[in-house]
């Protein structure tokens, strides 16, 4: 991640060391540096800083899952909604708010487990992308109330759009 994006990615770090569940992406370090800083030995002139954090290694996003996986049963998607609902509501216990849940931050691992000769499909799901998150959310008034719309418009609830445009026609 450049730089200037740095106050998102203190935020991200701060929420993945403090958050701990099954189901929320397990963050290992943070660090600054440059790509010349590197292991790779080839020469590159941009000599801009970036931030790096290390988290697991997962083998799909939601979205590109989807678009490669042409027929998937009901149940293995009311799963997949099952798992991101529970995650998201222990953010919420927690008052955390993801404010940019979209299928590009839901991480998936497809199992596919062989019981009594018979393939069982299943994914571990994992939620990322915490830099637009809102902490403290519900213990204070003023967290609830916000000029800003974060996250991706495409993915933006309606509510927040029309609450939005209310405010600024008064």
């Amino acid at each position: 991640m450049d730089v200037a994006f740095d106050k998102f990615f203190i935020k991200e770090v701060n929420i993945l060391t403090s958050v701990s569940h099954r189901n929320l992406i397990t963050y290992y370090f943070a660090m600054k540096g440059s790509i010349n800083g590197s292991v790779e030995s080839f020469e590159i002139k941009d000599k801009k800083k970036y931030l790096y954090i290390e988290m697991e290694l997962m083998q799909n996003n939601l979205n590109n899952m989807l678009e490669e996986e042409k027929e998937v049963s009901y149940i293995f998607l009311i799963d997949i909604m099952h798992q991101i609902a529970k995650r998201i509501c222990y953010l919420h216990d927690i008052h955390i708010a993801h404010r940019g849940l979209k299928p590009e931050n839901i991480l998936v691992n497809i199992v596919e487990p062989k019981i009594k000769n018979k393939i069982i499909r299943h994914t571990i799901v994992k939620v990322i992308d915490f830099g637009m998150s809102k902490v403290e959310v519900g213990r204070n008034s003023i967290a609830t109330k916000n000029n800003y719309i974060y996250g991706s418009p495409k993915y933006t609830a309606l509510e927040a759009l029309k609450n939005r445009f209310q405010t600024m026609e008064m």
